[in-house]
């Protein structure tokens, strides 16, 4: 119809795309339009908690360039787990030490279920032969599998959480694991 009607593509696509998350909703709820309502209301509230992250870039930027240049290996993330714990305390959270370097930090939201959130902390032994500002100062080790990107985004996450922790129904649990690379910590936790 709409093509007949000669309507702009991007409003035929935007159509469409709506057309399509109604017969998911459908699908799922049936014709109860109470939660499919439900839903629409609560998936908003989340999407507006992940928008204007743009806020963050610098931040997240720094923090990133500050790990990269402290890489350690597994079970050794000692300057690691002091700068994350570091900025866990500045943001308002106790964190729990879980086998030795690796952090925890639990937001009892009062819920009956919880999301976790984990990042890996460890690096690669190998040298670093980029010409950066913010090189390895860890001569034969280096943030090669972009571990220090993933500990930057859930801190991100950790900051945007203590700001609007309200528009989230669930208890969360931070996970900032040692070791992913080598012996493989998650075992353990």
């Amino acid at each position: 119809y709409m093509e007949d009607m000669n309507f702009p593509q991007e409003i035929f696509m935007e159509t469409a795309q709506r057309l399509d998350t109604l017969n998911l909703l459908k699908s799922k709820y049936g014709d109860n339009i109470e939660e499919i309502l439900k839903y629409k209301e609560e998936r908003t509230k989340r999407l507006e908690v992940l928008n204007n992250y743009g806020q963050y870039v610098e931040e997240l930027k720094k923090w990133r360039r500050d790990l990269h240049q402290i890489p350690e290996i597994g079970l050794k993330e000692k300057k690691t787990a002091k700068y994350i714990r570091q900025v866990l305390e500045d943001l308002g959270y106790q964190w729990e030490s879980i086998i030795e370097t690796g952090t925890l930090v639990y937001i009892d939201n009062h819920q009956k279920d919880a999301i976790a959130f984990r990042s890996d902390i460890d690096a690669l032994e190998m040298n670093e032969k980029n010409d950066i500002d913010y090189i390895s100062k860890h001569p034969g080790m280096m943030h090669a599998c972009g571990h220090d990107g993933h500990i930057s985004a859930l801190l991100g996450l950790a900051k945007k959480l203590k700001e609007s922790k309200e528009i989230f129904p669930h208890n969360i649990l931070l996970i900032f694991q040692p070791a992913e690379e080598s012996p493989g910590a998650a075992k353990y936790i």
